[in-house]
């Protein structure tokens, strides 16, 4: 079994983590330079503060939020949404794509299995290069610029 009893041989693929942690950056980059407790944001997106901490952690090392410790502690957004786009967000919370980390086929004995392995990972491959792209298109502020312009007007 892997990390938290995990079966290492299960296909992971972009999880909620990369939702939350997307959502999250979204609040503070609507936030300016004030800062945005873990309560705070987990109130605003609906999750506990608690994976709201877990899931910032990779992020405050990616150098995108400041994590400001103490009693008026919190988060605050240290780049320009205008460049910090999704891919970065995932790669900060997943190391790569979500094909990437695909576990191979059991050994094969025949030539057609080696094949058929080598077919998939090609296939995964380009599916993260195309990820990779589309994710880099799409920088936290034209989400927030499609969020308002979505919202009915007042």
């Amino acid at each position: 079994m892997g990390r938290d009893g995990e079966n290492p041989q299960k296909f992971k693929g972009v999880d909620q983590r990369f939702a939350v942690a997307t959502h999250a950056m979204c609040v503070l980059a609507t936030r300016g330079q004030a800062i945005s407790s873990a309560q705070f944001i987990s109130e605003n997106i609906s999750v506990s503060a608690i994976i709201i901490k877990r899931v910032m952690r990779p992020i405050v090392v990616g150098g995108y939020v400041e994590a400001v410790v103490g009693a008026v502690g919190g988060y605050r957004l240290i780049r320009d949404p205008n460049e910090i786009n999704l891919w970065l967000i995932l790669e900060a919370i997943q190391g790569s794509g979500p094909f990437s980390k695909r576990f191979g086929m059991p050994e094969s004995n025949c030539d057609e299995g080696r094949a058929i392995d080598q077919v998939v990972y090609d296939l995964y491959s380009s599916l993260d290069v195309m990820i990779e792209e589309r994710l880099r298109a799409v920088s936290l502020a034209s989400i927030l610029q499609s969020a308002m312009s979505q919202q009915p007007p007042k």
